[in-house]
């Protein structure tokens, strides 16, 4: 089975971003304070100008950068983005790097390049950003940019899951039922594939569906499988669906409803 990771034109979102800012260390800022209330604020054309004033700091050139990524305030411009970022990284900005070897991973603004997208990758992964440690831990999987090693794979996804990553959470659920590098363990893909289906993911929820009806690990749970194949389903997997449909005609009726109640349990603790 594939790995589940983010797709080469993900970028952070903007919530999501704003609290990897605040998280990161402080840097003294001058310009750049009011051009990040200002960001905030939706209003992207004043943010632009103060960051522009202030573009020796390394917040502000990440911004510049992102800005340029992503269309904010001005048009799409990926020569732009890789400039700003690439000044914003070389003085050691996490979120520049990570943001630099997604350019260089994609090939915009430049020719694609996994090697200098594993470098920057790394620089961010080192210093604990858990995006650039997922994004690490794929070119290791499928061998882009490094040489394939499943064990640099599992380091750099166990790294980003145990801060709850869920891609790499799924992505660990697969080498330990696949036995990728690692002995074959049933009972460490269930751990793993459990906290990314609690977080919604699809194929997660699908894979656990498919070891309780198969009894992988564990014993056989027609119940829990039907609650696992039936969230799948609801978010487009439509092998979940026939699935659901099979065991659904060797259940009984109470069984059925027990995991309908289950189901409906699930949804209110998420």
């Amino acid at each position: 089975m594939p790995l589940m990771r983010f797709d080469v034109r993900y970028f952070i979102t903007t919530l999501t971003l704003l609290v990897l800012i605040l998280a990161l260390p402080p840097i003294s800022a001058g310009d750049y304070v009011k051009g990040f209330e200002a960001y905030c604020e939706n209003d992207y054309k004043t943010a632009f100008k103060e960051f522009m004033d202030d573009p020796d700091h390394p917040k502000s050139q990440f911004f510049l950068g992102f800005m340029y990524h992503s269309g904010r305030g001005v048009a799409v411009n990926y020569s732009m983005a890789k400039k700003w970022y690439s000044l914003s990284a070389s003085q050691g900005y996490a979120l520049a790097q990570y943001h630099l070897g997604s350019l260089y991973a994609e090939g915009k603004g430049m020719h694609q390049d996994y090697a200098k997208a594993e470098y920057w990758y790394r620089e961010a992964a080192e210093k604990g950003l858990k995006e650039a440690q997922a994004k690490l831990g794929v070119l290791f999987f499928e061998g882009r940019g490094v040489l394939k090693d499943y064990q640099q794979a599992m380091n750099w996804f166990l790294k980003a899951a145990e801060k709850g990553d869920r891609t790499s959470q799924f992505n660990l659920g697969i080498i330990y039922e696949n036995g990728l590098g690692v002995t074959q363990d049933y009972s460490e893909a269930l751990y793993w594939y459990g906290l990314a289906a609690d977080q919604g993911v699809p194929k997660a929820q699908y894979n656990l569906g498919v070891m309780y009806a198969k009894g992988h690990g564990v014993p056989v749970d027609y119940v829990l499988a039907y609650m696992w194949f039936n969230l799948a389903a609801a978010q487009g997997i439509s092998d979940a669906a026939i699935n659901r449909k099979l065991i659904t005609k060797i259940m009984t009726k109470e069984e059925i409803s027990e995991a309908q109640k289950l189901l409906s349990e699930w949804k209110k603790q998420i």
